[in-house]
C-alpha cells in the first residue's frame, strides 16, 4: 500500500473554502467551539498509549489533499469530534482503493470492516452516529447553477496550483505526473494558465455565490 499518513499543510483557494461552506451546514443551535487537538494534548508527549487506547478501532478515511470531496468527509469527522485515521494515497495508486470499492476513487471510509465511497454518503453516516448536527441540504439550484458558470474558471486557477503544490498524494514525481496527465486544461497549458491567472485572483467578486451577502461571513469565524 503506497500512502502517507502524515498531515500535509492544505493549500486551497477561496474558491473551495467557500463551496465547501455550503456543502455542510450546522443546524441552528449547534456550537461552533473548536479546540484544537494539538492544544488539548500538548502535555501528551513521551506517553505510553493506555490499554484501551490500543485496542481502540476508529474509522479509516483514505483522501488526496487536494480534493474538495476528501475536504468534505474530512470535515464531518471535525464537526463531530470523532476520532479517526487519516490515510492519505499515493495519485498513482489504483489497487488500493480498486480493492475496497472497484475503482479509482477517493474519498473512501473504511469502518467496521467495509469500506464505502461517495462523500456525501460519508457524511451522512458519520453525522447519524449519536446526535446529528447538520442541516438538511437546501437544494439551491442558483449555486449549483453558479457552480456549473465559474467551473472552467476554477479549475484554470486551481490546477496549475495543485500541480506543484506540496501534497503527501504527490510525493513521488511518478504520481505528481499521473495528476498532471490526467487532468489537463481545456484550450491551455498550466503555464499559460498561471501567467493569466493574476487578474481573476485578485477581482475574487465571482467567487461570491447567489446569497452571500445575506449569509455573511460568520462561519469564517469558527
Amino acid at each position: 500500500m503506497h500512502s502517507l499518513h502524515h498531515r500535509a499543510p492544505a493549500c486551497r483557494t477561496g474558491a473551495l473554502v467557500l463551496c465547501l461552506a455550503g456543502l455542510l451546514t450546522l443546524k441552528e443551535g449547534t456550537s461552533r467551539t473548536w479546540v484544537p487537538l494539538v492544544a488539548r494534548r500538548a502535555s501528551e508527549w513521551g506517553r505510553a498509549a493506555t490499554e484501551e487506547e490500543l485496542t481502540q478501532q476508529v474509522p479509516t478515511l483514505y483522501v488526496y489533499d487536494h480534493c474538495p470531496f476528501c475536504v468534505r468527509a474530512r470535515m464531518i469527522f471535525g464537526l463531530k469530534r470523532m476520532p479517526f485515521k487519516l490515510d492519505f494515497l499515493m495519485n498513482d495508486d489504483v489497487v488500493t482503493p480498486t480493492k475496497m470499492t472497484g475503482k479509482k476513487v477517493l474519498p473512501i471510509l473504511k469502518m467496521d470492516g467495509e469500506a464505502m465511497g461517495e462523500s456525501l454518503d460519508i457524511v451522512a453516516k458519520i453525522d447519524a452516529i449519536g446526535k446529528p448536527i447538520l442541516a438538511k441540504a437546501a437544494d439551491r439550484k442558483d449555486i449549483d447553477q453558479w457552480l456549473k458558470d465559474n467551473k472552467d474558471l476554477m479549475r484554470k486557477l486551481t490546477r496549475p496550483r495543485d500541480a506543484s503544490a506540496l501534497y503527501p498524494e504527490f510525493a513521488t514525481r511518478a504520481a505528481r505526473a499521473t495528476w498532471v496527465m490526467n487532468h489537463p486544461l481545456s484550450g491551455s497549458s498550466f503555464e499559460e494558465a498561471l501567467e493569466s491567472s493574476e487578474d481573476p485572483c485578485y477581482e475574487l467578486s465571482w467567487l461570491r455565490p447567489p446569497g452571500w451577502d445575506a449569509i455573511g461571513c460568520d462561519w469564517m469565524r469558527w
